[in-house]
């Protein structure tokens, strides 16, 4: 991303949804999408820095598909779970 990385997208669409929810408290809340990275860079104490900034996993390039298939359908049930309890 030429203008910006990865945790400053991640915060500003984070704060997107709080604005949003801040000016429209009669609708249901709107939580932000969960956010998966890649990257080269994990090192020791990079996965709680990140978390900081909304991001919901992070792995380590190059990741097997298989692997990011199983963790994206772990995040769909997650939400049909949250979805079903509100």
């Amino acid at each position: 991303m030429p203008l910006k990385n990865g945790l400053q997208t991640t915060q500003e669409i984070k704060n997107i949804y709080e604005e949003m929810n801040k000016q429209h408290p009669e609708r249901f809340l709107l939580k932000p999408p969960k956010v998966i990275i890649l990257t080269a860079f994990k090192t020791l104490g990079f996965e709680s820095y990140v978390k900081q900034f909304g991001i919901t996993e992070c792995y380590e390039k190059p990741m097997e598909l298989d692997l990011l298939c199983d963790v994206i359908q772990r995040l769909i049930e997650q939400q049909a779970i949250e979805i079903d309890y509100v």
